[in-house]
């Protein structure tokens, strides 16, 4: 087995060489004399059989097999910084890991921007980010599959769960410009019981306004069912606006003579018994700060 002699200490003097140009702006770079950055990159020389830096000239250059030493050394260094930065962060009690779910038809704008944040925070931070329909985070949220949740209403009874109310996101009826609702300039709640109604399968026994409904599992699959001229719907402002291009035939209808004009209801979800490290705690108060959150249990 070949025996590894160098340190890394070696290597930190080396990158430092070839990034800075020269010995003297490593040195001034590190704290440490110039003759001692050429002294450690001799030994390192010595100890690889290797010519790394070409010394024909005032200042020393990179040979071939000095470039790709750097490669090598500067990965060993990354990954030794990343493995120091992992340790203090356990020490700390920092989660390594976290799972957060999004509900289909939010609007990511500020979520994208705490994404963005927590990215420049917690770098060492293992983060998965998933969209799945309203049941399954719950289901996941309580199997401890899920760390953290942002969803929408309806409303959520389970004591596994904590509940907090970050904003309102608002909701709109739609349907396919062909439809006979569409024709309708304002649409009573007793037109509206006349056609197909098209909701979340988690809505089954929430605000039916119609005896014939489909049921499915995200906002975005009900504007394209609703676009094929197969009924109505009420879904957030968000997913019309992203997804009236795609479906041609999508429009939306105005709705002053019912009362779903109210708002849903975002939230943020964990189970009771969840443990906030660092980065859980970071992004309540993160999350607090741009939506505005109160508890709710």
């Amino acid at each position: 087995m070949y025996k590894i002699d160098w340190t890394l200490a070696q290597l930190e003097i080396f990158v430092a060489a070839v990034e800075q140009g020269s010995f003297s702006a490593a040195g001034r770079k590190l704290g440490i004399a110039q003759s001692k950055v050429s002294n450690s990159v001799a030994d390192l020389e010595l100890i690889l059989g290797l010519q790394l830096f070409s010394r024909a000239k005032k200042t020393p250059t990179p040979t071939p097999e000095g470039n790709k030493f750097y490669d090598n050394a500067k990965s060993i260094l990354v990954k030794c910084e990343r493995i120091n930065t992992d340790m203090i962060n356990i020490s700390m009690g920092m989660e390594n890991a976290l799972t957060i779910a999004i509900e289909d038809g939010l609007p990511f704008g500020n979520i994208d921007l705490i994404f963005k944040e927590i990215a420049a925070k917690f770098p060492s931070l293992s983060l998965t980010i998933i969209n799945a329909p309203h049941k399954e985070i719950i289901q996941g949220v309580i199997n401890r599959n899920i760390d953290l949740a942002v969803t929408l209403s309806p409303s959520i009874f389970s004591e596994f769960i904590e509940q907090r109310h970050l904003d309102h996101v608002k909701q709109i009826l739609i349907t396919s410009k062909n439809h006979p609702i569409a024709q309708l300039h304002s649409p009573s709640t007793r037109d509206l019981s006349e056609y197909r109604e098209i909701k979340l399968i988690t809505d089954l026994d929430e605000n039916k306004y119609s005896s014939s409904c489909w049921y499915l599992t995200n906002y975005f699959n009900i504007a394209g069912v609703v676009s094929l001229g197969i009924g109505w719907a009420l879904v957030p402002e968000t997913v019309f606006n992203w997804t009236v291009n795609e479906n041609d035939g999508l429009v939306s209808i105005k709705k002053d003579n019912y009362k779903t004009t109210l708002p849903l209801e975002m939230k943020l979800l964990k189970r009771v018994d969840h443990i906030n490290g660092p980065v859980m705690r970071w992004l309540y108060e993160k999350f607090d700060a741009v939506f505005g959150g109160r508890d709710l249990n």
